[in-house]
């Protein structure tokens, strides 16, 4: 639950996302807890360091 609650939180306050990405993302999230939050985690750490 608390990968959940993370997931959640890191997804809505991403400034690098649209609104569009950002909302499809807590759709996954919340209709496939378990794997809608770790691969929104897996895919945000992924993007994070091609942009750095």
């Amino acid at each position: 639950m608390a990968i959940g609650i993370y997931a959640l939180y890191q997804c809505i306050t991403n400034p690098h996302i649209t609104t569009t990405q950002r909302i499809v993302w807590l759709i996954i999230i919340l209709s496939v807890p378990l794997f809608g939050c770790i691969g929104y985690l897996l895919a945000h750490k992924n993007n994070s360091a091609i942009r750095k």
